[in-house]
This record gives C-alpha cells, sequence and structure tokens, in this order.
C-alpha cells in the first residue's frame, strides 16, 4: 500500500540520472550507496556520488567535505542541492528509523530499492510537520 502524496512537493528526476544512481547503487551492494541531487525548482539536472562513512553496511553518513564541495559547486552554477539519495540494498525505498531521524528540511531524499542486478523502485520522500511523507518522484 501506498503512502499519500503531498501535492506540489517532491523532484522530477530524469532517466539518465535514474540510470546513473542505480549503476551507483549497483558498484557497492550489498552496502548502501548515498549522495545528493542537484537542480532548480524540484528538477534534478545532476546527481552527485557521496562518500559513505557509515560503519554499518545498511546506514548511510554523507561525507561532509565531499558535501560541501556539491554545495558550493551547485551555488557558482546558479543551483543547489535539491536532496540527498540513498540505496536499499535489498529492502523497499521506504525511509528506516534511521532515515526517519537524519531527515533534514527542506531536502526531498530520493530512496532506491535495488537487488543485486536491478532497480527495484525508487520513491521520494520529505519532511513536513516533523514527518517523512511521500512526494511525487516523476
Amino acid at each position: 500500500m501506498s503512502e499519500p502524496q503531498v501535492e506540489g512537493r517532491g523532484l522530477v528526476i530524469p532517466a539518465a540520472i535514474r540510470a546513473e544512481l542505480l549503476l551507483w547503487s549497483l558498484a557497492v551492494y550489498p552496502r548502501e550507496a548515498c549522495g545528493l541531487l542537484v537542480g532548480r525548482d524540484g528538477r534534478v539536472s545532476s546527481a552527485r556520488l557521496v562518500r559513505n562513512l557509515a560503519q554499518d553496511p545498511d546506514r548511510f553518513e554523507l561525507d561532509p567535505v565531499e558535501h560541501l564541495r556539491v554545495e558550493r559547486w551547485a551555488e557558482r552554477d546558479g543551483r543547489e542541492v535539491l536532496g540527498a539519495w540513498h540505496s536499499h540494498p535489498d529492502a523497499p525505498a521506504r525511509p528506516s528509523a534511521a532515515d526517519r531521524a537524519a531527515a533534514f528540511a527542506p531536502w526531498t531524499h530520493a530512496i532506491l530499492s535495488v537487488d543485486e542486478s536491478s532497480l527495484l523502485e525508487l520513491r521520494c520522500w520529505s519532511l513536513v510537520d516533523g514527518e517523512l511523507v511521500e512526494v511525487r518522484a516523476d
């Protein structure tokens, strides 16, 4: 059963960027991959892979140095970080308790459910009134 979506929020993630996210996710499978989504007005124009500092293979922690580098790069180009993405190997594209605790507003958080060879689903989530709610992922 799908959660209700918040109208007017979410991201447009082009197919080429979705393919990039999948390649990065499969490259580190069965660990979680993570990174940042850059663009403007809810449209992702670029994705960046960021080193995952988490020791636990089922968690992610963005490297703060790489995160800052991506923020500065986006700003120089007149864009912004719209959100973060990470993979859930062999698990649904739903926020875990750790994901909920680390969620950052106003970012959109894209989660890719992957197995060893394919993307099972991609869903996006935003923090609204202290809760992560599903938003569109076009």
